[in-house]
């Protein structure tokens, strides 16, 4: 399928009166209101006394040789793709774009094992960028800090199959006694994050090496 949007382009015409009438006056614009769609999808809505809530796709995509999906995997979505490259994004400034108002933006997953929820590269600056949040501190205090390294029972959940480059989050689970008298021993969650700083060999069946990445202190939120 194919869909060419009209052009913006407008052209100046003698003004006319609704009958189509040559009346006086100065030449008018005349063309569309701005450059028209090229292809435009929208999924068909369910019958609202049904108990299925969930909407049509707007537009699905699929590569040659790629199977139709089931239904229930495109309900909903504005735009669904399939194929060895499901959606494809490119511009200038931008390739893609994710927003919400309420959910998340962009997630990325995957469910091999070998592979990663997202990837990020460029040439010379840095592959992410992270925009802060602002707050405005009358007397920062700053002190020293010596970071804790975990080691126990962590090579078990670092994979062997890394590239440099790759970061890693791991949730330590420990389990804490309780001050309650007939409950047992409550579980307490850390995060860890991890960057593989040397990629595996498979030349000489050597495995990835990984490092922790140290923070400071702890410090519980507040808003």
């Amino acid at each position: 399928m194919y869909g060419q949007g009209a052009d913006f382009i407008t052209t100046r015409v003698p003004p006319v009166d609704a009958s189509g009438n040559s009346i006086p006056g100065p030449d008018l614009l005349s063309g569309p209101i701005g450059a028209g769609t090229g292809v435009l999808g929208r999924g068909g809505v369910n019958d609202p006394t049904e108990m299925q809530a969930a909407s049509g796709a707007g537009v699905v995509g699929l590569a040659g040789g790629v199977a139709l999906p089931p239904a229930n995997s495109t309900d909903g979505v504005g735009v669904f793709g399939q194929g060895t490259l499901g959606v494809s994004g490119t511009g200038p400034v931008i390739g893609v774009i994710g927003n919400t108002s309420t959910g998340t933006g962009v997630f990325g997953s995957a469910t091999a094992k070998s592979g990663r929820g997202g990837m990020f590269a460029s040439n010379e600056a840095a592959q992410l960028q992270l925009f802060p949040h602002s707050i405005e501190v009358k007397n920062p205090d700053s002190k020293l800090s010596t970071p804790l390294e975990l080691n126990g029972g962590i090579p078990q959940a670092l994979p062997k199959a890394g590239f440099g480059g790759d970061l890693l989050a791991i949730n330590i689970v420990t389990k804490v006694a309780q001050d309650v008298p007939g409950k047992g021993p409550s579980e307490l969650t850390t995060c860890t994050l991890w960057l593989c700083v040397r990629s595996e060999d498979k030349n000489t069946s050597t495995p990835a090496v990984w490092s922790q990445i140290l923070l400071g202190g702890l410090v519980s939120g507040q808003i």
